[in-house]
């Protein structure tokens, strides 16, 4: 399959030319600017995307509820209304999701690959049972609603989080936060 170019930027965050997505993560000076979104329910849940088994990176893993490359092109929003709708069937207003922050990260995974990014973290509050959710097979090997509680508990257990997309428990600890900050801001409401 042919993807598109992404936007990449500098260290400093400031647009490249698009490129390639095997050329940004291949290059240790470009940062893929990337999209993820955070799913959280009414009953203090947190929506889980268990990425397919064929996935290069981190095959059958836990992951964001939804997430992605920025297009060149696209602003980061309109990436992650993109993937809500390509990787659940969820189609949203851009009003709907809460802008948490940008995130700046790096890694080397173990085949080699540079991961560096800047990632701009959403989140969204949706009511629906699994079996309204539409899953991208080529993506998403199975979801599921977990309590937010458990959730916390797993990404601090050295054995549980073994189940998790490493993304650095600082960034789990940012995540917590902001869905910890839109529950208690929807119980006020």
């Amino acid at each position: 399959m042919q993807y598109p170019d992404i936007r990449v930027l500098d260290g400093d965050g400031n647009d490249l030319p698009p490129m390639s997505k095997d050329g940004a993560h291949a290059n240790p000076a470009v940062y893929c600017l990337c999209a993820h979104l955070w799913i959280y329910d009414s009953n203090g849940q947190v929506l889980l995307q268990k990425r397919a088994l064929h996935n290069r990176l981190f095959p059958g893993r836990w992951d964001i509820s939804a997430a992605g490359h920025v297009d060149a092109g696209e602003q980061p929003l309109e990436a992650m209304r993109r993937e809500l709708a390509e990787e659940l069937g969820v189609h949203a207003a851009a009003s709907d999701f809460h802008f948490a922050g940008r995130r700046k990260g790096n890694a080397l995974t173990p085949d080699g690959w540079i991961h560096n990014e800047f990632v701009d973290v959403y989140s969204y509050r949706l009511d629906v049972p699994l079996s309204k959710l539409h899953m991208q097979e080529e993506e998403v090997a199975a979801l599921q609603w977990m309590p937010i509680d458990q959730f916390e508990r797993e990404v601090h257990d050295p054995a549980a989080y073994q189940a998790y997309v490493p993304h650095g428990i600082e960034y789990y600890e940012f995540v917590l936060a902001e869905l910890r900050q839109q529950e208690s801001g929807k119980r006020k409401g």
